[in-house]
Formats: C-alpha cells, structure tokens, sequence
C-alpha cells in the first residue's frame, strides 16, 4: 500500500510548473518508483521504532502524515531530476520540502516522533546501554556500567 500517490506529487510540483506525465522526464511510472523508494526508507525508520508496517489505512491521521512526508521527499527527488545541472541550488519552497522531511526522519529515527494513531508493536527498542570495560587498575579487569 502505498501513503502516497503519483498524484499529490504532481499537485506539489504543478506550483512550480512541472508536470508529470507519461512521457515526461520522469514520467509517471518512474515517480511511482520513487515514491516506493521513499516510502521503504519511511517503513524502514517505522520499524526500528517497532511499527509494523505499512501502517494501515485505518490510522487516517498516521497515513495522512506519512502521505505528506512521501509525497514531499518524492517532490524533491523530481525536482532534481528535471533540473540536475541548471539549479544552483533549490527553491525555497523545494527546500522547505527537503529540510522539513529529513528532520522529521531524523526525529523518527531518535523516538521523538510517534505516530499519533499507530502504537508500536514492538516497544523498548532503537537504543540499547551497554556497559564498558575499564582496564589497569593493576588489581585485573575491572567491568562497570
């Protein structure tokens, strides 16, 4: 199941005059890879905090989230491609895309932000102490945490 579609791409880059068809450069069937592409890395970052994923369509508010976040980094993928070499850098509003996805992966990433409909299946995991070892004291090993 997908969180987003070839269309609420579209509906973001049509504000900057490009369109996505079935003979553009991308064209539709290559934004749908894309769009699978980001939504694994989405799925990914939901697992190490212990979703199981794809998160199901009755968490509206969840894929309503998860939709925008697909939606804008497949945006920005596109983006780069029609203007790889032209662009010196990005529109603000592209950039605005970018920076506000890659921190709220980061932010899923770290636990420090849960889905509001969906509760982790598996809880507890994503850090892990571990004890380190302390050595020449001149009385052996010692191990303290």
């Amino acid at each position: 199941m997908a969180y987003a579609t070839v269309d609420d791409v579209r509906s973001l880059l049509d504000t900057l005059g490009i369109t996505i068809t079935v003979s553009s450069n991308p064209t539709e069937t290559e934004v749908t890879e894309f769009i699978a592409q980001e939504e694994a890395a989405i799925n990914a970052a939901l697992k190490g905090q212990g979703y199981s994923t794809p998160i199901s369509d009755s968490a509206v508010n969840d894929v309503r989230l998860l939709k925008k976040y697909s939606a804008q980094a497949t945006a920005v993928k596109v983006f780069s491609i029609v203007f790889v070499g032209t662009q010196t850098e990005f529109p603000a509003k592209v950039r605005l895309w970018q920076t506000d996805f890659e921190a709220w992966m980061n932010r899923l990433r770290l636990g420090q932000s849960p889905l509001e409909d969906s509760t982790p299946a598996i809880t507890g995991i994503g850090v892990l102490r571990v004890g380190f070892m302390r050595l020449g004291s001149g009385r052996g090993t010692e191990y303290t945490s």
